[in-house]
C-alpha cells in the first residue's frame, strides 16, 4: 500500500469518525443530553446506514481521488455536491 492510498484510509476513517459524532451530537442536542434507549438502540443502526450512503457518494463523486494539497474550486464544488 503506497501512501497515497494510507493517506485515503485515513480521511475515510477520519469521515467515518466524524460522521459518528455529528449524528450522536445531533441526538445528545435534540433530547438534551439524556437520549432514550429506544433511541440508542435505532442509532447504532441509524449511524451504521448514513456511514455507509454517506462514503458510498463520497466514493462515487470522487471525494477521496485528489490530492489535498492542489484542491480548487472544482473540488469544493464536488464535496458540495456530496454533501
Amino acid at each position: 500500500m503506497n501512501l497515497l492510498e494510507k493517506k485515503r484510509l485515513w480521511l475515510m476513517a477520519m469521515d467515518i469518525l466524524l460522521l459518528a459524532l455529528a449524528l450522536w451530537g445531533a441526538f445528545a442536542l435534540r433530547f438534551e443530553g439524556n437520549i432514550p434507549a429506544a433511541f440508542t438502540s435505532r442509532g447504532v443502526s441509524i449511524t451504521a446506514f448514513v456511514i455507509l450512503v454517506r462514503l458510498a457518494t463520497f466514493w462515487q463523486l470522487g471525494v477521496y481521488k485528489g490530492v489535498w494539497r492542489y484542491v480548487g474550486m472544482t473540488d469544493l464544488l464536488t464535496i458540495l455536491k456530496a454533501i
